[in-house]
């Protein structure tokens, strides 16, 4: 991860600069939600992909820095939205600073967004500039339309895996696509390895998300920076629940009414929790799960074995295998 993380100092080093010449309690609200932890994954993908396509990475660093506050910005909504205690291991702005403050500091991410755009695509072509602008807001979308997804298939609705892989196909991997796409097109990127990029960072993106549902159940507070079972307790189906009420159900197990009495359940306890990964084990859902996210993991590197030799092509591989092993 050594070299990784040269390319992470770059955008990490605009962030300091930046909060450092602002000094107003919204910027140190907004600088709190940014600097705080963090893998820098969006903008590490923006600068892989244009040095992957051009060779250098440095007329993306501006826009891989926007990613990364808007991506800070998504979180403070995520968690108005789960009302997550804990964020990173440590308490969420929600829960320090309540609903309206986190929303407005979001929103200031969000507005700071488009100035970063304004101030770096100065020396890009009109053409480049056109599609880097509607990359961003096709993908921005995406993620909104996958975060009203994840709450709507959580509202008692009925899900099925195919709406599972749409969900977090758009919530988690349009960003990831978007931050992809935009710095390859900062590169000079050809159509051929726009569609790589972006086949890649739509598995990859699967691939996380069923990896994050794992550790959700699997983990522990210390590694994952906040409590486990956090999605039965907001009232979502993850993989592996999906996987678990699918194989009850086959079996008219009614065991299966024991695990959906627990969904949306504000306190689970740890003699509950055992049960549940009891069963997950008994049916195999977790190494389904593992399964399914190796599988997403395994098409995205082969659209990008596709792409030319590279060290940031190597970076790229380098990162998907630290992504999928990281709590292992």
């Amino acid at each position: 991860m050594k070299e990784i993380q040269a390319y992470i100092d770059k955008p990490n080093a605009a962030i300091s600069i930046y909060f450092d010449e602002q000094q107003s309690d919204l910027h140190c609200l907004a600088k709190e939600a940014v600097v705080n932890g963090g893998k820098r994954i969006r903008g590490l993908l923006c600068l892989l992909s244009c040095e992957a396509v051009s060779g250098s990475y440095s007329d993306a660093i501006a826009i891989a820095v926007g990613y990364e506050f808007y991506h800070a910005a998504a979180l403070l909504q995520d968690d108005i939205i789960d009302c997550a205690d804990y964020r990173r291991g440590e308490l969420s702005a929600y829960k320090k600073y309540g609903v309206n403050i986190t929303l407005l500091t979001s929103d200031f991410l969000l507005f700071e967004l488009n100035q970063i755009l304004a101030k770096s695509t100065k020396s890009i072509d009109n053409e480049r500039l056109s599609l880097i602008l509607a990359a961003f807001g096709k993908y921005a979308q995406l993620a909104t339309l996958g975060e009203y997804l994840d709450i709507k298939l959580g509202n008692g609705e009925s899900l099925e895996l195919s709406d599972y892989i749409e969900m977090v196909t758009y919530k988690t991997g349009a960003l990831l696509s978007a931050a992809a796409v935009t710095g390859a097109i900062i590169g000079h990127a050809t159509p051929e390895e726009i569609e790589i990029l972006t086949t890649y960072t739509d598995n990859h993106g699967i691939a996380y998300q069923i990896y994050d549902d794992i550790l959700d159940i699997t983990g522990t507070p210390e590694k994952i920076g906040k409590p486990t079972f956090n999605d039965l307790v907001g009232g979502k189906k993850n993989i592996l629940i999906l996987h678990l009420l699918s194989e009850l159900a086959t079996r008219k197990d009614e065991r299966k009414s024991f695990i959906e009495g627990l969904i949306n359940k504000k306190h689970i306890s740890n003699e509950d929790k055992a049960q549940v990964l009891s069963l997950l084990n008994e049916l195999n859902s977790i190494q389904y799960a593992n399964n399914l996210a190796n599988h997403y993991h395994n098409l995205g590197l082969e659209a990008l074995a596709r792409l030319k030799v590279s060290n940031a092509k190597d970076q790229l591989i380098k990162l998907s295998s630290y992504l999928s092993t990281r709590y292992q």
